[in-house]
């Protein structure tokens, strides 16, 4: 969808437009995750579409430089990817082909499901 709902504790302040929320952020997203500065380099909200992900800085409300990028190369342990390698199998069975995931979702194991 295209739309954000804004909680302060259990009150529900709003229903608003990502892109008012959030700019530069894609609507009709698979996933957000917060990701305080420590798991990350700075405060961030990584938000999903396909195989792609944009960190976005809650403190400027801008999206960081060079973004969106692949969260196969990131996300994923993939053989010939990674930080920069572009080369993969291409099958579709191969969770690190180039073909985009619809979304991605980690157990408690963790377990990386990719959907399709």
């Amino acid at each position: 969808g295209n739309q954000v709902w804004q909680y302060y504790g259990t009150k529900l302040e709003g229903q608003f437009l990502i892109q008012d929320k959030f700019h530069g952020i894609p609507d009709n997203l698979g996933a957000a995750v917060e990701c305080p500065e420590g798991e990350c380099q700075h405060d961030s909200v990584l938000f999903f579409k396909g195989s792609n992900f944009t960190r976005f800085h809650p403190h400027t409300g801008m999206v960081f430089e060079n973004y969106p990028k692949d969260a196969r190369n990131y996300f994923m342990q993939c053989e010939g990817r990674g930080h920069g390698n572009k080369t993969a199998d291409p099958s579709i069975h191969n969770r690190c082909s180039n073909r985009s995931f619809d979304e991605f979702n980690q157990d408690e194991f963790g377990r990386v499901y990719a959907f399709r």
